[in-house]
């Protein structure tokens, strides 16, 4: 198991919670390459990657201490409802983009390319 670290450790921040799925996945990966596959083990490391007021958010979740990784990480997602990803598309989505762009100067070219892939990839 990579050691978190190191700097391409998966680590997550509870301030950025739209990175969370991406944190398990690269957490989950990272377990997956390093051969841990105890459910326990799992769980009391996961906390070695994260910030430390995290760490003690996490365990005091009631799933912390026990054996079941999947069990530990659904009571963590509901920590997390700004997390859920909207499907793309969504007007919420569409309305996110609109608020951040809508002062955009069509002379600043970046921005503008900025707004473009945001908006193509909904």
């Amino acid at each position: 198991m990579i050691l978190p670290t190191k700097k391409e450790a998966p680590n997550f921040k509870g301030d950025n919670p739209e990175k969370l799925g991406r944190f398990f996945s690269h957490y989950e990966k990272a377990c997956v390459e390093g051969g841990l596959t105890d459910e326990e083990k799992k769980i009391s490391s996961i906390v070695d990657y994260v910030d430390i007021e995290t760490e003690y958010q996490w365990r005091a979740i009631k799933e912390f201490k026990g054996k079941d990784y999947e069990k530990f990480k659904k009571a963590v997602e509901k920590l997390y409802p700004e997390a859920q990803r909207t499907p793309k598309g969504a007007l919420a989505r569409l309305g996110k983009l609109k608020s951040r762009y809508n002062n955009i100067d069509g002379e600043d070219t970046a921005t503008v390319a900025e707004y473009n892939r945001s908006f193509s990839a909904e």
